[in-house]
């Protein structure tokens, strides 16, 4: 048995052994070995405060540090566990690392000097946590993230990194996040291989894989997406709020310096099911559509345009037998061709407002069982639209021309539309009562509310049948 002599001198000299080991005696010692680990990568610690034990936990507050890529970077906190017993086998090898408030002082980070190259760097960490701003070169760009990283390290011949929760904001011109679980990142002799990732891009669940190729700054991937809905913010003050069904697909594709290249394909729960091919460029601070292609089984639909600056959008929609039911909740079957051009603007809410479209389309059968397509422009702002000078309406031998605006949200409306040889059925949509049959040409105005409008008609109307009667010409003025 121990005396108590002994058993005070073992306690005496373990209270030794932990009070020399504060970290607060070996700071000098502990920052001139870590600027002598990051010598080689040109990384240098220039200040920072150490409190908690070497035995224990290492913990470092108000740290500065300056790096050869990002400039200077801030740390609020660190806390370092440090496993003495993996160490020992050639691997810097730790139990913990936590760091809180990660800043990077992205107006000093040094283009020139910039290097996506891995240097091997042995190390071990079981448990990491990062929380603050990240930065990430993505083809020549640097981009700052904030959000959070929780993981595990292996590097001895190779990056094994192991992500638990990634979950990222950015906040730049064109703003988005991202959330993955159960990442693993892999370090190859010439590439980075990010394989078998699931989470959220905004609000698309997504899964697949992905490979950096660092020499070339080159990426190849391929994306599977759940169920994906347009995000409601884009058309909210728009008449389409909430239409769009959630689309699913896939995309194979390559990118290098901005320059997206793939294959996708497309479908829903309306029965869409189209492929086709995808070319996206950035330039400038602008993200050109330059060519989407979809193909299905009866129907093409071609597009291409321009996101300027997260401020503007427009776009070219080359149409042939598009079928909106199949894109639309609760819309009547189409058959669409011909060719759309939508101008418009995005809100700080990222909402598409003051919007101008040009169509010069075709439809067959949704009116009247008819042929019938549309001419012009039309401009949409604050729930009205309006024309463009007038818009031509032709549905089979009936043309009509067409000048004024309805507000959407007031239901008021006011139009001046000329008609000729416009079948009857589309007079009797204002009219009290029906004529069965007939055309006519002159002038119609409308005026008032959707529900309840003031119609004044200045009409010559030919082979009109009225119940019981028939009559070969007749002209009338009418207000009603």
């Amino acid at each position: 048995m121990f005396s108590k002599n002994k058993l005070l001198y073992i306690v005496l000299i373990v209270s030794i052994l932990y009070a020399v080991a504060s970290s607060f005696l070996w700071e000098k010692t502990i920052l001139g070995f870590l600027n002598r680990s990051l010598s080689k990568s040109k990384v240098e610690v220039i200040s920072g405060e150490l409190s908690g034990n070497l035995l224990r936990n290492i913990i470092g507050e108000n740290f500065e540090i300056i790096h050869p890529i990002y400039g200077d970077i801030y740390i609020d906190k660190i806390l370092i566990n440090y496993d003495y017993f993996g160490s020992l086998f050639g691997v810097n090898s730790f139990d913990e690392i936590y760091i809180d408030s990660l800043v990077f002082d992205s107006k000093k980070y040094i283009e020139d000097n910039q290097n996506t190259e891995f240097e091997s760097f042995p190390i071990q960490i079981n448990k990491f946590s990062i929380n603050g701003q990240l930065p990430l070169w993505f083809q020549n760009e640097l981009i700052i993230f904030k959000g959070t990283a929780e993981g595990q390290v292996a590097w001895e011949n190779e990056l094994n990194l192991k992500i638990d929760r990634l979950s990222l904001e950015y906040s730049g011109e064109y703003a988005f996040s991202f959330q993955m679980d159960n990442l693993e990142l892999f370090k190859n002799d010439d590439s980075l291989s990010i394989n078998n990732f699931s989470g959220k891009f905004g609000n698309a669940p997504i899964n697949g894989e992905l490979l950096y190729f660092q020499k070339d700054s080159k990426i190849k991937g391929s994306l599977n997406i759940d169920e994906f809905a347009i995000p409601k913010e884009l058309f909210s003050k728009t008449p389409l709020k909430g239409k769009f069904e959630k689309i699913s697909g896939n995309v194979d594709f390559e990118s290098i310096s901005g320059d997206l290249n793939g294959n996708l394909s497309i479908s829903n729960q309306l029965g869409l099911k189209m492929a086709g091919d995808i070319n996206i460029v950035k330039d400038n601070g602008n993200i050109f559509l330059k060519n989407l292609n979809l193909y299905g089984e009866d129907s093409n639909l071609k597009v291409n345009g321009v996101w300027e600056g997260n401020e503007r959008l427009s776009g070219y929609f080359y149409l042939d037998s598009l079928d909106l039911s199949r894109w639309l909740i609760e819309q009547n079957p189409t058959l669409l061709s011909g060719m759309a051009i939508l101008e418009g603007s995005i809100d700080n809410n990222q909402a598409l407002e003051n919007i101008e479209l040009t169509l010069e389309v075709a439809e067959y059968g949704v009116l009247n069982n008819q042929e019938s397509s549309f001419h012009g422009t039309v401009l949409y702002s604050d729930s009205i639209v309006s024309t463009v000078d007038p818009v031509m309406l032709i549905i089979g031998e009936s043309i009509l021309s067409i000048d004024g605006e309805i507000n959407l949200k007031s239901k008021e409306l006011n139009f001046n539309s000329d008609l000729e040889n416009a079948d009857i059925k589309i007079i009797n949509n204002f009219w009290m009562d029906e004529f069965t049959d007939g055309i006519a040409t002159g002038k119609l105005i409308i005026r008032g509310s959707i529900d309840n409008p003031d119609v004044v008609a200045d009409l010559n109307c030919k082979n009109i049948k009225y119940k019981d009667f028939s009559m070969e010409s007749i002209n009338f003025h009418s207000e009603m």
